[in-house]
């Protein structure tokens, strides 16, 4: 009997049974493996571990192709945020958010930095270092999959280079606009006092901060579309200021570039508000071909927005809607 007619048994079989067989997400891949028993789209078994490596090594691969779109399936994403009347007095960090922890550390073989935090990654600043080396990481680590603790895990960062702190205050209000190329990051989420040790590596510049975005893993890259803002602001002192970041992450190294992809300052910069009627502002096009486009192992996206002055309730009906375009690798049709 001849191994085709094995197959079309055992699917017969399974059917008749009342057991359906797995089948392949054909939308989203549709190539061959090196598994055996996947010889064809009319002849679908049940995926094992071969089949799914090779959708992560596909990715991976696509991830390289840093302005090419052809063999990519785009998918847009929106992301909105209301609020009827806002009464924050501090900042919003929406989908994710950078926090201090602590500044202008020094570190060395003799002496750590302790800081702690609420369940996020680190991120970790390398300003200056006189020698470069290993920085190694102590804490409570969260399980992102089941939120189980290991206390006392460790985790090693290599710093083979400082970090370039790009980080200015918004000339409207002050707030905090994050830019940093090549900082580290922790693999690992870490909750409760860390310690951040090191054995070799000398420095008198370290900041910490607590770290997260939005990210998707699965795919090679995320583009910004557009950011649209509408509000009704009942005073002439309204303000705020709109941040929209790009996380490009290295995940292998350790590394991460966030880089705040488009700044909105409202009232006294661009533009002014006048009470009394509906405030709205629309920017596009900020990824399109041949414009910005962030490729990495993992992107992420997170946005900061900041009403002013603190403690006033002179915005309502805030909606804010954030479209971006996510590139997930698929191999051409025809396999098979």
């Amino acid at each position: 009997m001849s191994h085709l007619t094995l197959l079309r048994q055992r699917r017969k079989l399974k059917i008749n049974m009342a057991i359906l067989p797995a089948t392949f997400p054909l939308d989203v891949w549709d190539g061959d493996t090196d598994n055996p028993d996947r010889i064809g789209r009319r002849y679908e078994t049940e995926p094992n571990n071969q089949d799914w490596d090779r959708l992560v090594a596909e990715v991976i691969a696509m991830q390289a192709q840093a302005y090419s779109h052809e063999n990519l399936l785009r998918i847009p994403h929106l992301t909105t945020f209301h609020w009827e009347k806002n009464q924050k007095t501090g900042l919003n960090s929406l989908a994710g958010g950078v926090t201090e922890l602590a500044a202008a550390q020094s570190i060395n073989s003799g002496n750590t930095i302790n800081v702690t935090k609420n369940p996020s990654k680190l991120l970790i600043v390398v300003n200056s270092a006189s020698i470069l080396g290993t920085l190694t990481v102590t804490g409570n680590r969260i399980s992102s999959l089941t939120g189980a603790v290991t206390p006392n895990y460790t985790e090693d960062i290599v710093v083979d280079e400082t970090t370039l702190d790009g980080t200015v205050n918004t000339a409207n209000n002050g707030t905090k606009c994050w830019k940093f190329t090549n900082a580290y990051i922790t693999n690992e989420l870490y909750s409760g006092d860390v310690v951040i040790s090191t054995s070799d590596l000398v420095s008198t510049d370290v900041d910490v901060y607590s770290c997260w975005y939005f990210q998707n893993p699965q795919v090679a890259k995320l583009e910004l579309d557009a950011v649209t803002l509408t509000a009704e602001p009942n005073n002439l002192s309204a303000a705020l200021d709109l941040i929209v970041y790009m996380a490009t992450t290295n995940r292998s190294a350790k590394k991460v570039t966030i880089t705040p992809a488009h700044v909105l300052e409202v009232n006294g910069v661009n533009p002014v508000v006048d009470a009394g009627g509906l405030f709205a502002i629309q920017r596009v096009g900020m990824s399109e071909a041949g414009s910005v486009i962030y490729p990495a192992n993992y992107d992420g996206i997170f946005v900061n927005l900041a009403f002013y002055p603190a403690a006033q309730t002179y915005w309502e009906s805030v909606l804010l809607s954030v479209w971006t375009s996510w590139y997930h690798a698929q191999t051409k049709p025809g396999h098979g």
